[in-house]
């Protein structure tokens, strides 16, 4: 925007092609609506911007200004926006942005309020507003008239896919929706723009888990390039959807293009469906599960397993391991025969070693290109579409899930603990380390639940908090970070070492809550009593953890200073020997590695 109106203000602009296609008694913008509309926004805010204290009147400046915004005489803009309803009003002296939210089908509305306040506090800064408004006006675009009426084929979507495509001058959704209209027949058309309004929906709504433009002239192509990515006849297709110059909707017919529309909005209509009913108490996946039902009274199940999917579905940042699951809900929602082969027992073992495999895909190391998108669940489930395929939909699902369970058990083995963690990432590892049944592949808790939260075992989040040292009579505080000071010509920062593996576990809310700021002695101390005392055993990464902290030369000289009542400088040098040879390479890959092993004897199924 700034450099639009920048470039106005400074020169002759010429804002590049206007494609118009003749309906009746108006002109459809093919080609350039952006372009136009961001005009039209322009002219709004000189509008206001050049009222004056006359009550309704219109000064000369404004009256120039209104007949390009609305028809003669009439309240009806100039510029229409069927995906939107009416957008502007007149009210006395000022023109006003009135979008209806129930009319705002592609969610607009806020862009063009954005829009709106960012021409305004452009227009603030140039001081010569007379001036501004004649370049405004002497503007110049290149104008292609096309006249569809009566004939058989669209020549006019002919030369807006002639002009944009072979130069990419198009975001990818226009030229993909450039070709639908090309394909298919002219009397079919209303119902084409429906379908075309049913995506455009679909685009929006994928949005928040990922599905947003990283690249210019690539508006919508996430939604269009990753549903593409999982049909077998696309499995390769570039980011622009052509191949060598040719695009994929090239050639097709009417009904091959018809169809395939049918499906990306069935597709996208199913999956968010899904992703509302998640954050519904009510939903117990009766949709998919051909006896869920019967299992809608175990809360704490439904909650734990709404919880992956959520979890699955929600990385904004990584999206083609996500690819498989969103197929397979799709068949199951579009297909009873699935649905019925699919019960509530083979959901829970499909999801859980589908979480399994996303937790690996997110965060290992390298590169997650589409080259990495798993293809044997699209196999298994495709197979039910083959024509004249006799497979059994309790085959299709039976190959599912060993399909996961394959692609689990590949992930796993490839397992290495990484050297930092994230939040979601330690949540979602110890979990399936500590809770994990190999027997019945099934996750019995996840770590996400409120009652349990991140322990810094070592250095804390805060690097201004102090250490407790606990003692009888010999109590007292210091900060690792004056503790530490410079190491082998280093200085220590705590935020260093905060997001380190080594730095935390996860531990119930109550007794993380006790530790308080405890020296380590002591909070290794008071996490085995408190499991002790429960009668439960030390969870698995908790348990690492604190063997390998007890075998430690430099732990087991300051557990010795307990209660001897040594002076506070022997006991910090002690402290900071600890905490020197723990955050040390060879201690953290030791740690890491007995980490790794523990995290894939979990999926080690012991029963005969």
């Amino acid at each position: 925007m700034h450099t639009l109106i920048t470039d106005i203000n400074n020169r002759d602009k010429f804002l590049g092609n206007l494609i118009l296609n003749c309906i009746s008694d108006y002109y459809e913008i093919v080609d350039g609506q952006q372009r136009v509309t961001t005009i039209l926004l322009i002219l709004l805010a000189l509008f206001n911007k050049r009222k004056s204290d006359t009550g309704s009147e219109h000064n000369e400046e404004q009256r120039n200004l209104l007949r390009y915004i609305f028809k003669p005489s009439t309240d009806t803009p100039v510029l229409e926006n069927e995906s939107i309803g009416s957008y502007i009003t007149l009210q006395d002296n000022e023109i006003k942005l009135t979008i209806d939210d129930s009319k705002d089908i592609y969610y607009q509305k806020e862009i063009f309020k954005d829009l709106y306040g960012s021409i305004i506090r452009e227009l603030d800064m140039i001081d010569d507003l007379d001036q501004f408004q004649k370049k405004v006006m002497d503007c110049q675009l290149l104008i292609l008239f096309g006249d569809t009426r009566g004939r058989q084929n669209d020549s006019i979507e002919e030369v807006f896919l002639d002009i944009n495509f072979k130069s990419q001058l198009l975001d990818v959704a226009d030229i993909f929706k450039g070709y639908c209209f090309k394909n298919y027949q002219t009397s079919y058309h209303d119902e084409l723009k429906e379908q075309w309004t049913n995506i455009r929906k679909c685009m929006k709504g994928f949005e928040p888990i990922g599905y947003v433009n990283t690249t210019p002239h690539t508006d919508g192509c996430p939604y269009l390039y990753l549903y593409l990515l999982s049909r077998p006849e696309t499995y390769d297709i570039p980011v622009n959807l052509s191949y060598n110059g040719k695009h994929h909707l090239e050639g097709k017919s009417h009904t091959e293009t018809k169809k395939l529309l049918i499906d990306m909005a069935e597709y996208g209509g199913h999956i968010l469906g899904f992703i509302k009913n998640l954050s519904n108490e009510e939903y117990f996946f009766d949709d998919i599960c051909s006896d869920a039902a019967a299992h809608k009274s175990d809360f704490s199940d439904l909650q734990r397993l709404k919880a992956m999917y959520k979890d699955i579905m929600g990385n904004t940042k990584v999206q083609y391991y996500k690819l498989p699951l969103f197929m397979v809900l799709h068949y199951l929602l579009k297909r009873k025969d699935l649905r019925d082969a699919f019960p509530y027992k083979t959901m829970k073992k499909f999801l859980t070693n589908y979480y399994v495999y996303s937790v690996l895909f997110i965060n290992k190391k390298g590169n997650k290109s589409k080259t990495n998108i798993d293809r044997t669940i699209f196999t298994k489930l495709y197979q039910i579409d083959q024509t004249g395929s006799s497979i059994k939909a309790e085959d299709v699902v039976a190959g599912l899930l060993k399909a996961v369970k394959e692609l689990r058990r590949e992930y796993v083995d490839q397992y290495t603990h990484p050297e930092r963690f994230n939040d979601k990432m330690a949540e979602a590892v110890y979990s399936l380390m500590d809770h994990y049944s190999a027997s019945d592949n099934y996750l019995k808790l996840l770590y996400r639940a409120p009652e349990y939260t991140k322990e810094h075992l070592i250095a804390h989040d805060n690097r201004a908090q102090s250490v407790t040292w606990v003692e009888a009579d010999n109590q007292f505080s210091f900060k690792l970070k004056e503790l530490m000071g410079t190491t082998n010509g280093t200085t220590y920062r705590t935020y260093e070492y905060r997001k380190l593996s080594a730095n935390y576990i996860i531990l119930p809310k109550g007794l993380n809550e006790s530790l308080g700021h405890d020296d380590i002695v002591q909070k290794v101390y008071a996490i085995k009593k408190h499991y002790a005392d429960t009668r439960q055993n030390l969870p698995i990464h908790v348990h690492v953890f604190l063997s390998y902290i007890e075998t430690m030369n430099e732990f087991k000289n300051l557990s010795a200073l307990k209660g001897q009542k040594k002076s506070q400088d022997e006991i910090k040098s002690a402290y900071r020997q600890f905490v020197t040879a723990y955050f040390d390479e060879k201690s953290k890959r030791e740690l890491n590695d007995k980490l790794g092993l523990a995290f894939k004897g979990a999926f080690v199924n012991l029963t005969p």
